[in-house]
Order: C-alpha cells, then sequence, then structure tokens
C-alpha cells in the first residue's frame, strides 16, 4: 500500500503552484455543542495545481483555513 510520503516522492518539481478554494455544496446552520448557539457552517475544500507545469492537481485538503493549508 502506498502511504503519502511515496506519493510526495513522485511529484516532479512545481515551478508555480496554484491554490484554489472550492465550495462543496450549500453552507448550513448547525448548532455548536460547546455553546449552544446554531452557528453556520460553509463546506469548503483547497485543491493544490501544478499552474506551470503538467502534472494538473497535486492534492485536495477539506477546509480553507491556514492549518488546514499548512498541514495537509
Amino acid at each position: 500500500m502506498a502511504t503519502s510520503g511515496d506519493f510526495i516522492l513522485a511529484i516532479d518539481t512545481v515551478r508555480v503552484l496554484g491554490i484554489d478554494e472550492t465550495r462543496r455544496g450549500k453552507p448550513r446552520w448547525v448548532l455548536c455543542e460547546s455553546t449552544g448557539k446554531r452557528v453556520r457552517q460553509d463546506p469548503w475544500d483547497t485543491g493544490f495545481v501544478d499552474i506551470g507545469g503538467s502534472q494538473g492537481m497535486l492534492g485536495q485538503q477539506c477546509g480553507r483555513t491556514t492549518a488546514a493549508v499548512v498541514e495537509g
């Protein structure tokens, strides 16, 4: 079974990295368990693409926060 490390080694050098944020579905209201208040939840994905080369989409991470991008 391939691991993420194996996949990373298979990627060629990327000269221009593109980051694309895509909304999945519609925003919805959910109940926050800690506050008991309704909060808006927006489902987003962050995609990483090779703009300057021919590798296309390199990966995708759920969320659009700094933590999601850095940890992804």
